[in-house]
């Protein structure tokens, strides 16, 4: 008796995977039939995913910045940040001790639970505020602001190129824009496990792993102060000088 309800056990967590992966299988290939004809679908989609992560966004990524040293590639980073500063897509605000003192922080973001959970937070050393806003369509005059910071956003935009161009809008001439983000890798073999994930990294968490940002951030746009490749280069560091 006992092996027959040892087998039954087995068999409906079995099927109960079978199941779910399934679900995951048609909802991914939903999402992927969708993302290519409406882009209004696109953008519901990732915002209801993001307003859900939220609340454990921090926790969920505070084990991982800290043993592959993204911090401190966000410290270095904002070290060259001056003047008045719009961060863009801040999220839960993981940036707001590493910035220099004397520099006045505008930080927006499109998802509404994103912004309550960055106001939990405070520092001394800086004035910061916040706006709910979209990074692809910036409400703000051009020439406004002395440095743009986007870390880990730009793997989230629909369209990253246009968000890519308003900062460069907002910013003034020869104003900084600072960029962490991640995507493509140096190595091939890490390149295709990454393109096989990202419809499910894209259901579940809102955001593209593969993009390669040296075909989106360029010379002729941009002058390049500063560009590393962390972790297998799946990590990309930008210092900009804006052109105009």
């Amino acid at each position: 008796m006992a092996k027959y309800i040892k087998y039954g056990i087995s068999a409906t967590i079995m099927f109960g995977i079978v199941t779910y992966g399934s679900f995951k299988y048609h909802q991914i290939r939903s999402f992927e039939e969708e993302y290519y004809k409406n882009s209004n679908r696109k953008r519901q989609f990732l915002f209801n995913i993001h307003q859900n992560l939220a609340i454990q966004y921090d926790k969920s990524v505070d084990s991982y910045e800290d043993l592959s040293k993204i911090n401190q590639y966000r410290k270095i980073l904002l070290s060259y940040a001056q003047g008045f500063v719009l961060e863009t897509a801040i999220g839960t605000s993981r940036n707001l001790k590493y910035y220099p003192s004397g520099v006045k922080v505008l930080g927006i973001d499109w998802s509404s639970n994103m912004l309550e959970a960055a106001m939990q937070k405070s520092v001394n050393h800086i004035s910061y505020s916040y706006k709910i806003d979209d990074t692809e369509n910036l409400t703000f005059k051009d020439n406004v602001f002395d440095t743009v910071v986007d870390t880990f956003g730009l793997e989230y935009y629909v369209n990253p190129d246009k968000a890519l161009k308003e900062m460069k809008r907002v910013c003034k001439k020869d104003g900084l824009i600072l960029i962490l983000t991640c995507g493509q890798s140096l190595y091939q073999g890490l390149n295709f496990f990454l393109n096989y994930k990202t419809p499910y990294t894209v259901c579940n968490y809102g955001f593209f792993p593969n993009r390669n940002w040296e075909q989106f951030i360029k010379e002729e746009d941009f002058e390049i102060l500063k560009k590393e490749r962390k972790i297998n280069g799946t990590v990309y560091m930008y210092v900009l000088r804006n052109k105009k």
